[in-house]
This record gives C-alpha cells, structure tokens and sequence, in this order.
C-alpha cells in the first residue's frame, strides 16, 4: 500500500515487484513456522496466478514498455508458458509421485502449442480480421475434436481407450467449426480483394 505513494516513477513494476517479493517471503516464513514442504508448490502457482493477472499490465507500462516495443505479446505469452512450467516443475519436484511429468506435460503441452499457434496467428498472420478468426476457429476446431486422443498419445505413448479431456468429440461440431472457418476466410479473401482494387 505505502509503495506507490512513497515510489517517484515506475510505479506499476516496483508496486507489482515489491508486493510479489513480500507474498514470496510471507509463504516463506509461514512454510518455515508450520514445518512444511509446501513453499515451492504454492509460490510457483501464486507467481503464476500473479503473472497470468499483472503481466499484460506490466508490459505496458514505464520502463518496462520501452524494451518491448512491437513484442508485448509475445513477452506476456513468454511470461505464462515459462511461469506454467516452472509450477509444472516445482509440483513435480515437490510431490515426486511417479508418472507426474508424462502425465502433467501430457496434458498440458497440447493445449499450450494450440494456444502458441492460437495467438501467433493473430499476432503476426499476414491478413486481415476474418482470415485470422476463420484460421482461429479452424484450428480449435480440428484440436477440439482431436484432443483427447492427441493428449492420451503423449501420454500413454499410443491412442487407446482412455479419457484424459472429459467430453465426446462430436464429428458435426468441428465440421460445423470448419464450414464457419471457411465462411470467415472467404470473407476476409473478399474483402482484401476489394481494398486493393480500391488501392
């Protein structure tokens, strides 16, 4: 509370690192009392949970914008996977249960290259709006139907009968997906086609 009055500039990174800094010395201190093993689990998750709230506000702001100029984006996406990791890796560490680290990155690895391709097609894709959203949907689409036999092949090491995502994939919501991914990408070639011949 007293740092961004008593702070002259900078104000957002040294209020988010000071306070990050004391709630990383308090769980300390509290796993120390209690005679714990759990500091590495909850600070992980606790600067996740700050990263994934503060970073795209961090970024943003003075001095931290000035070296970021163009990649913001990428910084905080940088940012959530490498934090997700090392909570990822801290749990492991923590409770060594064996099969963790097959299991946890199994899972996850998937859903976050979808959520890289998810954000590097709307960042850095080449077109306009309706191309990037009709891509956008192509991809979740195709992913959605796919995910549990893609995570239950990472983590079992071949397709069986498992159940690691908790839904039926339905053939007719990702065709439906595709024919809406079509209808936008056509769109999005329509209208780039228009604004050149007005060019």
């Amino acid at each position: 509370i007293v740092v961004p009055l008593i702070v002259p500039e900078n104000r957002m990174l040294i209020t988010m690192a000071s306070f990050t800094g004391s709630l990383m010395l308090l769980l300390a201190a509290t796993c120390i009392y209690s005679g714990g093993r759990w500091f590495f689990i909850a600070a992980s998750s606790v600067l996740f949970g700050l990263t994934v709230c503060f970073a795209p506000f961090i970024v943003s702001r003075s001095p931290v914008n000035k070296y970021l100029e163009g990649k913001k984006g990428l910084a905080v996406m940088s940012a959530y996977t490498l934090t997700y990791i090392l909570m990822i890796l801290c749990i492991g560490l923590s409770i060594r249960t064996p099969g963790y680290f097959t299991t946890a990155l199994g899972i996850s690895g998937p859903i976050i290259a979808v959520a890289w391709v998810l954000f590097l097609i709307i960042r850095y894709l080449p077109a306009n709006g309706f191309v990037k959203a009709g891509a956008s949907v192509a991809v979740a689409s195709v992913f959605g139907y796919f995910a549990s036999d893609i995570i239950e092949y990472f983590v079992e090491g071949a397709v069986t009968d498992g159940a690691y995502v908790y839904f039926e994939p339905s053939l007719p919501v990702m065709l439906a997906g595709l024919a809406v991914a079509a209808v936008l990408i056509a769109a999005g070639v329509i209208k780039g086609m228009n604004t050149k011949e007005d060019k």
